[in-house]
């Protein structure tokens, strides 16, 4: 149809679902149509054009589609800190972040009181699906540390294996 080249202009950058009709204007007023407009999770904002076929810049028959890419957001979130909460508080906290908590698992902490969550899993700050489940470690207290049960005495002291009376700690030149 005899139509010139021309070059295509960048739309990347700019939010296709707030700004639509300068979207299209942009492309109509270089000569180009609007193609094919697809949609991919990414971290950028709803909306936001984050792709364009061809690239700006392109030398381009005019009346030709350009297709873009929107960004559709991210069903990710990050999983809240946890640390330092009790049971109740941090199921809060996970529900409220539209996460699930998983079976606790127990461990004994010097650091944290008893039922105090000191850490979870997938830790802090790691980007999850939308209604994945977090497993949280809970304190049992400190340990428990038990007597030795009393040497009971057979008559038997210094035979027993590896004990080697003798040895000066193995430092002979």
């Amino acid at each position: 149809n005899g139509k010139s080249n021309g070059q295509v202009p960048s739309v990347i950058g700019m939010n296709y679902n707030t700004n639509r009709d300068l979207v299209e204007n942009i492309l109509e007023s270089a000569g180009y149509e609007l193609g094919v407009v697809h949609e991919m999770e990414s971290d950028a904002n709803v909306g936001e054009i984050i792709d364009q076929e061809p690239g700006s810049g392109a030398e381009l028959k005019k009346g030709s589609k350009i297709d873009i890419t929107i960004s559709k957001g991210t069903d990710k979130i990050a999983v809240p800190p946890l640390t330092g909460l009790t049971l109740d508080e941090a199921r809060e906290t996970l529900e409220a972040a539209g996460l699930h908590m998983g079976q606790p698992k127990y461990e004994e902490s010097t650091v944290y009181a008893k039922n105090i969550v000191i850490g979870s899993t997938p830790g802090e700050g790691t980007k999850v699906k939308l209604g994945s489940t977090v497993i949280i470690t809970v304190s049992k207290g400190e340990p428990v540390v038990t007597p030795p049960e009393p040497p009971v005495d057979e008559g038997n002291e210094g035979d027993e294996p590896g004990d080697n009376s003798d040895d000066d700690g193995g430092e002979e030149e």
